[in-house]
């Protein structure tokens, strides 16, 4: 049994003192030097100096032209989301031009409409498992279909219009 135990310890010091081992050299020696000598060379570029001042544009403001004009306003021109009008819900028409899983999709289509039609109230309604792009709070259908027209002749495609609860404002 000594014998067994004798042999089992010099077999685990063994592997033990081998395993702990320090390499003498460097193994990676070689490599080192050959991609050290496949380094391109250092070549140092001359500055061009070029003298831009000839070439200098002046520019001149007037405090006449830095006011900006009164009807700026006019091109960005937002429905009134003021408090101090009241919504009236009733049953109305609205275009639905998207059916999707994809929330995100619907707000990248919900954008570009906002940035073309910034008349009308967008709508991402979201029924169980599709969000519906819907556009417009129209009282009357001949009004969705003309809605529904101009959206066509600019590319809006595979759009239907659908009866909703809209909100109208009184004045």
């Amino acid at each position: 049994m000594k014998t067994i135990y004798k042999l089992f310890l010099s077999i685990i010091f063994f592997v033990l003192s081998g395993c702990g081992a320090v390499p003498t050299n460097d193994r990676y020696a070689d490599k080192k030097a050959v991609d050290a000598a496949k380094q391109p060379e250092v070549v140092t570029v001359k500055e061009i100096l070029f003298d831009f001042k000839p070439f200098e544009t002046k520019l001149s403001f007037s405090e006449q032209d830095s006011a900006a004009p009164e009807n700026l306003l006019l091109w960005y021109h937002f429905p009134d989301q003021s408090a101090n009008r009241k919504m009236l819900k009733t049953s109305g028409y609205r275009i639905q031009l998207l059916s999707t899983d994809d929330y995100i999709e619907a707000q990248k289509m919900e954008n570009s409409l906002k940035t073309v039609f910034n008349t009308h109230q967008v709508y991402i309604k979201f029924e169980s498992p599709f969000y519906r792009l819907r556009i417009g709070d129209l009282p009357e259908i001949a009004q969705a279909s003309e809605l529904q027209f101009k959206l066509n002749q600019l590319g809006f495609k595979n759009h239907s219009i659908t009866q909703d609860s809209i909100s109208i404002r009184i004045k």
